[in-house]
């Protein structure tokens, strides 16, 4: 039977080797979400491979590969229970540095809570806090895709003797940074926690006389939830954005997917954009569970009734009766933090949703980042931490909206040579021509020209 608790998306950020495979593993343990006879089965299987280790982590790093390298390299997607919760945890790869920033972009672009592990190690956690590091990236990115409570673990506080120098010290830094960033002080909480010794996870812990506040389960069970309208927006057409796609031997090809805006109906007639090929929902399954239809922020897995489809990650699930329409251009306001200037015909790979499309800058005014007041009309270019209204020419199909009708379409972040040099959002859209439905003979012709 499902759960009548309201659902609460939650994406995993940190670096590799913070800790965050070990904290949402002991989450699942604690939730009673792991049976006796699988976390034997694992136990068994660590032992044998010399992994004693990687007991945690093997609950859900399932492919070899995974388990041979100790490293994450797939999006991972569980859920648990709390008092007040149906908690979706969505775990990001560590495969690559570049990997990590993709698959965050994917696992935020639609989260309302992100829960970023840090590392209580003094050396450790400067590392991670460099500019060079990750750990701002991913906050930022959080902030940009409309992420609106953070919860900060402080892992390994086993390492350091649970001192209280070292939380302090950890503490501060992180919440200068969330408030210089647009988090308010109400809406991020900082928890101490040791997942290897599954202290502090859900039971207070003993050797910290000094900690008074929450465990990591009590933080999560408190985060207030945004307005569904404020999330995801007040648009009725159905938009479903792919995020991962696979082939299971049992039932051929499955789409991992998340419903953005409008029902998603069990046999309905789809369309899939920008291929703009048309199939039937052929089966609707939400974590584990046969459903009959999906609603606004649910994560699905359906599969095609034509499993020859060609579907990917970045892909827009729409109503037959009413497709999504990709755009020529959109203007967007654009914040730089790229370490140099930009100029007219710049190209980055700009993210928006699960999908990413390169797009061609053409610099239309720039502003003061602090009062967002024009400074120049045709500027020559948009200095260091800049801001400017630019419109953005999108070189191969790429599917946006306006922020009233779908926040998750509207928000940029923007990157090049496998670093974020900026972050956006959609202000108006200049849609291409509507592929043209040709009901006798069945076809779609796209007025698309590639450039």
């Amino acid at each position: 039977m499902a759960s009548e608790k309201p659902c609460l998306d939650i994406a995993v950020v940190g670096r590799e080797d913070s800790g965050k495979s070990s904290v949402v593993r002991q989450l699942l343990l604690s939730a009673g979400e792991v049976d006796d006879e699988t976390w034997d089965f694992i136990t068994n299987s660590c032992q044998g491979s010399g992994k004693e280790y990687a007991e945690l982590a093997w609950i859900c790093d399932t492919l070899e590969d995974e388990r041979e390298n100790d490293c994450s390299t797939n999006i991972t997607i569980r859920t648990f229970e709390t008092s007040n919760y149906k908690v979706v945890l969505t775990g990001l790869s560590s495969r690559s540095s570049q990997i990590r920033v993709k698959s965050a972009v994917v696992g935020l672009c639609a989260a309302e809570c992100a829960l970023v592990v840090v590392p209580a190690d003094e050396d450790e956690f400067t590392v991670n806090f460099a500019k060079a590091g990750q750990l701002r990236e991913h906050c930022l990115l959080a902030q940009t895709l409309g992420v609106t409570s953070v919860i900060v673990a402080i892992n390994t506080m086993d390492t350091c003797g649970w001192s209280q120098d070292s939380f302090d010290q950890t503490e501060h830094e992180m919440e200068r940074f969330l408030r210089r960033i647009g988090f308010r002080d109400d809406s991020f909480t900082i928890v101490p926690v040791s997942a290897m010794q599954k202290e502090n996870i859900t039971t207070a812990v003993e050797t910290a006389s000094w900690y008074h506040g929450p465990t990591l389960i009590e933080a999560i069970d408190s985060v207030k939830r945004s307005k569904p309208v404020c999330r995801l927006g007040s648009s009725t057409s159905l938009r479903v954005a792919i995020q991962d796609v696979r082939q299971v031997p049992s039932a051929g090809k499955v789409a991992i997917a998340r419903v953005i805006s409008g029902t998603l109906v069990l046999g309905m007639s789809v369309t899939v954009f920008p291929t703009e090929d048309t199939f039937e929902i052929y089966s609707l399954e939400s974590f584990g569970e046969a459903i009959d239809q999906a609603l606004p922020g649910m994560i699905v897995a359906f599969t095609p009734s034509d499993d020859s489809l060609a579907l990917r990650r970045g892909h827009i699930i729409s109503a037959a009766e009413e497709p999504a329409v990709g755009c020529q251009s959109f203007v967007a306001l654009f914040y730089s933090s790229h370490p140099g200037k930009i100029h007219n015909d710049y190209t980055p790979v700009v993210h928006c949703g699960t999908a990413r499309v390169p797009c061609r800058f053409e610099l239309l005014q720039t502003l003061n980042p602090r009062n967002g007041r024009i400074e120049e009309g045709d500027p020559e270019y948009v200095p260091r931490q800049g801001a400017a209204i630019v419109k953005m020419v999108n070189q191969k199909p790429m599917y946006v909206d306006s922020r009233q009708e779908s926040p998750v379409f509207s928000r940029l972040v923007i990157r090049d040579n496998g670093r974020t040099v900026g972050t956006g959002g959609v202000k108006s859209v200049e849609p291409r021509v509507a592929p043209i439905w040709n009901s006798r003979a069945q076809i779609r012709v796209s007025t698309w020209s590639k450039p």
